[in-house]
């Protein structure tokens, strides 16, 4: 999404989050991913708050051009492991049976791999590093598969 020139309304924004809205992301997403430019702020979005209303959005609606991903969906995801390591992050949230974004990250993979479609365009805004970590290492498993990556229009 480099290129915002596109007629405005032609695009669509997936946002997973179970508690903030886009908005609240703009100011530290444009330091991040500076080629997003302000949609953060000013685009329409679809927000999704948990795993299964993004399943359901996906297998609803297919795929949206953009999708921006929060990893701890749930208050279970919240553990100071996640500023140490993955391993030591995900034996922390072992126990919790509630999905995160990395699921969400899985399903969108597997989704794509199926149907031979492109990975649509995706950002990270999650605050967790190690959440971000796991989320990106499994987009980035998708070209590794032989999938199809959308980096641009």
């Amino acid at each position: 999404m480099k290129d915002e020139t596109k007629v405005e309304g032609t695009y669509r924004y997936l946002f997973l989050d179970d508690v903030r809205d886009p908005k609240h992301c703009a100011a530290y997403m444009r330091r991040r991913e500076p080629t997003i430019l302000d949609i953060y702020a000013h685009a329409k979005w679809d927000v999704v708050r948990d795993y299964a209303q993004f399943v359901d959005y996906i297998k609803t609606n297919g795929l949206p051009d953009l999708i921006s991903f929060d990893h701890d969906l749930s208050d279970d995801h919240y553990h100071e492991a996640m500023y140490k390591s993955v391993e030591e992050y995900e034996k922390a949230i072992s126990g919790s049976s509630a999905q995160t974004g990395n699921d969400c990250a899985v399903f969108l993979v597997n989704y794509c791999m199926e149907r031979n479609q492109k990975l649509p365009y995706c950002a990270i805004h999650s605050m967790n590093p190690v959440g971000c970590e796991r989320i990106a290492w499994t987009l980035d498993q998708f070209a590794k598969m032989g999938g199809d990556v959308n980096t641009e229009d």
